[in-house]
C-alpha cells in the first residue's frame, strides 16, 4: 500500500466524528444564539425565511392563504418546502421539521465529502468551514440540503458502473435540483467524470433521471400552484437589471455604489480569492493528472468551474453580499483544489470549527432579533402540525 493510498482510507469512525461535529456546531450555535436573544426553537424555526418556507409548506399541504397574501414567498425553490410539508405530515412538529433537515444534512455532507472525494482533509473542512455554511446550515437551509444531495449523487455515481446507481445518482441530483437548481453543477462534474472514464451509459442515464426528477417536481408545481416557474418569474422583479451580469460587475460596483463595511469588504474578498484560487488549481491539476486522479480532476474542475462562472455572474447587490452563500453548493471541489495546505489532524479541525461558530454568531442573533421573528404569528405553520 502506498503512502498516499493510506492517506485515503478513512475509518467509520472518523467519518462519524465529522458528522457530529457538523452537527454539534450548528446545535451549539442555536443554543448560544438562543440564550443570548431569549428565543426559543420556535423563533429559531422562523427566523432569516424560516417563515417564508413554513407558508410555502401550507400551501403544499392544501392551504395557500399565506402563500396567496405574500406573492414574494413564492421566489423559494419547491424542493425544501415539499420536503418540511412531507415531515409535517408525517406528525413531525412544524419547527423540527423545518431546522433538522438543515442540521442533519449538514452533518451528512461532511462525510460524504471525504468518501466522494476519498480524502479525509474533505471531510473535515466540509464539517467546519467556512462560517458561512456553519451560519446557513443551523437555520432553514436550501444550500445545506442542495450540498447533501450533490455529494451523495457524486458518491452514488461513483460506486460502480452499473444501471442502479446511474439512476441513484441522477434522482438525488433531481433532488438537489428542487432545491436550488445548482446542484447541476455537481450533477456535470459526476457526468464529466464518468465520461473521462469511458462510462458514457451511465453518464446518460445520470443526466436522464435527474432530469426526469426534476420534471416530476414542476409538474406537482403546476398541478397544485398553477404555474410550474413561479420562482422564477419572482427572482426575476427581483433583481433590477436581471439576475445575471456580465462576470465581477456585482464585486465591483456594489462597493462603489452602496456603503459597504471594512470587516464585510474583507470577508468577500477572502472568499474571492479563496475560490478563483482554487480553481486555478484545479485547472492545473486537470492538466497534469493521470489515470485515477483524472476523473477527479474533472469531477471538480467542472463542478467548481461551473458554479464559479454562475456565481461571478450575479447581478444587482446579491452577487456581492451574498458571495459566500453561493459558494456553499460546491464547497467539496473547492476544499479539494485547496486539500494540500489542508491539515490532516482532527483537532486542528476542532478550533478552525469553533472559529467558524464565533464568526457565525453574531449574523445568528440579528435574525433572531428580527422584528418579523417576533412580530409574525405562530399560525403560520402548517394545518395540523400542533
Amino acid at each position: 500500500m502506498t503512502k498516499d493510498q493510506a492517506e485515503r482510507r478513512i475509518s467509520r469512525r472518523e467519518l462519524l466524528a465529522m458528522a457530529l461535529l457538523a452537527v454539534g456546531l450548528r446545535v451549539a450555535l442555536y443554543l448560544i444564539a438562543t440564550s443570548l436573544t431569549d428565543t426559543g426553537f420556535r423563533e429559531y424555526a422562523n427566523a432569516a425565511d424560516g417563515y417564508q418556507f413554513i407558508a410555502y409548506a401550507q400551501a403544499w399541504l392544501g392551504d395557500a392563504s399565506e402563500l396567496a397574501a405574500h406573492p414574494n414567498f413564492r421566489r423559494l425553490f419547491p424542493g425544501t418546502p415539499a420536503l418540511i410539508a412531507l415531515l409535517v405530515s408525517l406528525g413531525v412538529p412544524v419547527p423540527a421539521a423545518v431546522i433538522f433537515p438543515s442540521w442533519l444534512a449538514s452533518g451528512a455532507v461532511a462525510p460524504l465529502s471525504a468518501i466522494a472525494f476519498r480524502d479525509r482533509r474533505i471531510g473535515w473542512a466540509a464539517a467546519t468551514l467556512i462560517p458561512s455554511f456553519v451560519f446557513h446550515g443551523s437555520l432553514v437551509s436550501t444550500e445545506a440540503l442542495c450540498l447533501f444531495f450533490s455529494v451523495l449523487g457524486v458518491v452514488q455515481a461513483g460506486r460502480g458502473h452499473g444501471a442502479a446507481g446511474g439512476l441513484a445518482a441522477g434522482l438525488s441530483f433531481g433532488l438537489g435540483g428542487l432545491c436550488r437548481p445548482v446542484a447541476v453543477f455537481a450533477m456535470l462534474g459526476a457526468v464529466a467524470q464518468k465520461m473521462t472514464t469511458g462510462h458514457w451509459r451511465q453518464a446518460a442515464m445520470v443526466t436522464a433521471a435527474a432530469g426526469l426528477t426534476v420534471a416530476a417536481g414542476l409538474a406537482a408545481m403546476q398541478w397544485r400552484f398553477g404555474d410550474a416557474l413561479m420562482n422564477v418569474r419572482r427572482y426575476q422583479g427581483l433583481f433590477e437589471g436581471g439576475i445575471f451580469t456580465v462576470p465581477f460587475q456585482s464585486l465591483i460596483t456594489t462597493p462603489l455604489t452602496s456603503p459597504v463595511p471594512a470587516w464585510k469588504l474583507a470577508f468577500v474578498g477572502v472568499h474571492v480569492l479563496a475560490v478563483l484560487g482554487g480553481s486555478a488549481l484545479v485547472g492545473r491539476e486537470l492538466l497534469a493528472a493521470r489515470d485515477t486522479d483524472r476523473g477527479f480532476a474533472w469531477l471538480a474542475a467542472v463542478w467548481l468551474g461551473s458554479n464559479t462562472l454562475y456565481v461571478l455572474c450575479i447581478g444587482d447587490i446579491w452577487g456581492f453580499h451574498d458571495f459566500p452563500r453561493f459558494l456553499i453548493p460546491a464547497l467539496p471541489p473547492l476544499f479539494w483544489a485547496w486539500r494540500r495546505i489542508l491539515p490532516t489532524r482532527p483537532w486542528v479541525w476542532l478550533a478552525v470549527g469553533a472559529l467558524s461558530l464565533a464568526l457565525a454568531l453574531p449574523p445568528t442573533k440579528r435574525r433572531l432579533l428580527d422584528p418579523v421573528v417576533h412580530g409574525r404569528p405562530v399560525g403560520a405553520a402548517p394545518a395540523g402540525s400542533e
